[in-house]
């Protein structure tokens, strides 16, 4: 991992940049607040032998409404500039996130360069914030799928969130990974450097799918988030049902697509997709059962000394719970969305399975992303 100094300036502008999320309401725009746009700029430092991003993606949160706006840099001056409309007070506390990638796709490696600073103190419109940016490099593979996949699990944290390893934290939005214990029998966190990087972090499929924890308050938003960019760097995507399907063939309660190149005839098979270079492993899950739920568990299969079992995050809705059965008024209990569940609880990787299922939305899961279509 590569770290450098980068500096951006926030500066208020009448101007005006169009921007939609699926994860703010219209509610949340109150009127009495002063509409700013921001500019800001990225100068990189010369670094010779790095190839930097063309374009970066900013993203600015006001911290008092939780209202997030974002825009994608242009190339200006030798300067990366990006116009921000933001929705907040002259005076107040933001969080600035920068971030950008360059793909090699001739060594099959996705550089993730971002970059994160909270609670930046606005005054009178104005602010400077110095963050360091991280370059996180991930082994990537084009599968007979015809997509490019990441052949490792995603160590990106958003802004404002520190992992937690705590059960009782059910609004963390991001865990540690998980393993086993030398005992060979207890289930745990892992918190070295170590594991985190080659097990990633656990991400509450909410937070996974870009949203803050209670952003998620509706169907229709649930829907609109299909093949969204979420956690996963630019350009880059949760897989939806169809590329799940597509992949593994199988997927719980959905017909099975049997000319999947992964399905072996019976189920999604692990053995094919890592001997194509997947690295697909089981690293469990967290279970958080709905929004009325004070603690988690750590729910996975054990078998002979290691995590056999665990999820995946991905992006298509599948089912809703409410608070009162059946009373859409009620408000939202849980949200299902579809995902991959893998199962190494076997003798041989021969009868290991990857295969489709279903995840709640306050669940925590490790995050493989997919390469956009319009841009391989």
């Amino acid at each position: 991992m590569r770290k450098q100094s980068l500096f951006c300036a926030v500066l208020a502008v009448a101007m005006a940049v169009p921007f939609f999320s699926s994860c703010n309401k219209a509610a949340d725009i109150i009127n009495n607040l002063i509409e700013l746009t921001s500019q800001i700029t990225v100068v990189e430092p010369d670094m010779p032998g790095l190839t930097y991003p063309e374009t970066y993606q900013v993203t600015l949160i006001n911290e008092s409404t939780g209202e997030s706006k974002t825009a994608t840099t242009e190339l200006k001056n030798g300067k990366k500039v990006a116009s921000v409309k933001i929705m907040g007070t002259a005076t107040g506390l933001f969080s600035v996130s920068v971030r950008g990638v360059v793909f090699d796709e001739a060594n099959n490696k996705l550089k993730d360069f971002w970059a994160n600073a909270a609670h930046v103190v606005v005054v009178a419109g104005i602010v400077a914030c110095d963050p360091t940016v991280s370059c996180t490099v991930y082994n990537t593979v084009k599968l007979k799928d015809n997509h490019f996949w990441m052949a490792e699990n995603l160590r990106y944290l958003p802004v404002g969130i520190t992992p937690s390893a705590d059960l009782n934290n059910v609004t963390a939005g991001v865990f540690y990974p998980l393993g086993v214990a030398d005992d060979g029998t207890t289930r745990q966190f892992l918190t070295s450097q170590e594991a985190i990087a080659s097990q990633g972090y656990v991400y509450q499929v909410e937070v996974a799918l870009g949203c803050k924890i209670g952003g998620l308050t509706s169907v229709e938003q649930a829907q609109a988030l299909e093949g969204t960019q979420g956690v996963c760097p630019l350009g880059w995507h949760l897989p939806t049902l169809s590329e799940i399907k597509g992949l593994v063939g199988k997927v719980a309660q959905e017909t099975t697509e049997t000319t999947a190149p992964y399905f072996n005839g019976s189920d999604g098979s692990v053995k094919l997709l890592n001997e194509d270079g997947f690295n697909m492993s089981a690293c469990g899950q967290i279970t958080i059962q709905d929004v009325t739920s004070t603690s988690g568990l750590i729910s996975y299969v054990i078998y002979e000394g290691r995590v056999a079992s665990g999820f995946f995050c991905g992006s298509t809705y599948k089912t809703v719970s409410y608070l009162v059965d059946g009373d859409a008024s009620s408000g939202i209990k849980a949200l299902t969305f579809q995902g991959l569940m893998t199962m190494t609880n076997k003798a041989t990787e021969a009868a290991y399975t990857c295969n489709g299922s279903g995840l709640k939305h306050r669940m925590g899961a490790p995050v493989r992303c997919i390469k956009d279509s319009a841009s391989e």
